[in-house]
């Protein structure tokens, strides 16, 4: 869903920027986006519901993520993976609350259609 869409609903119930110091004195400027229950967006939960449980069918990432929404994907649910054993320098998705094949479902289709290593 592109937020200019959320925007056009009136589903939005962010805050205008904000701006202040960081930990370490810097400026940094915050933005949030936040959207509201909407029957508009029942169909978004009904792609992810199979019998009451989170669910990622085969196929939704590969025909329908894209970077834009990957991005938010990540900007939501994801983080970075720093077990130094890596340098540092991975990136994470927490999908704990899937199902093992539905997490193997994510990570062939991210591979397959980004080309990140999962």
């Amino acid at each position: 869903m592109s937020s200019i869409y959320a925007k056009r609903l009136g589903a939005t119930s962010s805050p205008p920027p904000s701006s202040g110091n960081g930990p370490t004195k810097n400026k940094v400027l915050t933005l949030r986006f936040q959207t509201i229950s909407h029957e508009e967006f029942n169909f978004l939960g009904e792609l992810f519901d199979a019998r009451g449980k989170k669910h990622v069918p085969a196929g939704l990432i590969a025909n329908n993520l894209t970077p834009r929404g990957m991005a938010y994907w990540f900007q939501d649910d994801g983080g970075r993976f720093d077990y130094r054993g890596n340098g540092g320098k991975g990136l994470v998705f927490h999908t704990q609350g899937f199902s093992l094949e539905d997490n193997q479902v994510i990570c062939h289709e991210l591979g397959e259609k980004f080309g990140l290593d999962c």
